[in-house]
């Protein structure tokens, strides 16, 4: 099955506008979500957030109560509560962090 994204034009260098199987393009599906660079910081919270958050929930209900019956509930329940309090302690943290370094690093 081939689709096509865009049109197809004489310049085959345009990789937006060539044919490719089954709809995909170079780069993955990350390639159609390009956001405006000033939202950077806030997807690198998010990202760090959920990354973090997910491996700090799952280690602590481990340990705490082990693989019993309602593991994935609690991990569920301590994961949303653990992002509520992450998100915008990163938020904080990331430009406090920012502000550090750039204060250290010469330029």
């Amino acid at each position: 099955m081939i689709s096509k994204v865009g049109k197809v034009t004489r310049n085959k260098q345009d990789i937006r506008y060539r044919e490719y199987p089954c709809g995909e393009t170079p780069g993955g599906w990350l390639s159609i979500l390009k956001l405006d660079k000033k939202y950077s910081g806030l997807l690198t919270a998010i990202i760090m957030t959920i990354a973090l958050d997910s491996a700090m929930t799952f280690t602590m209900i481990s340990i705490n109560t082990g693989w019993t019956a309602g593991f994935l509930h609690r991990f569920v329940n301590g994961w949303l509560i653990g992002f509520v309090v992450a998100f915008p302690t990163s938020l904080l943290a990331f430009q406090l962090a920012r502000r550090i370094v750039n204060r250290i690093v010469s330029e």
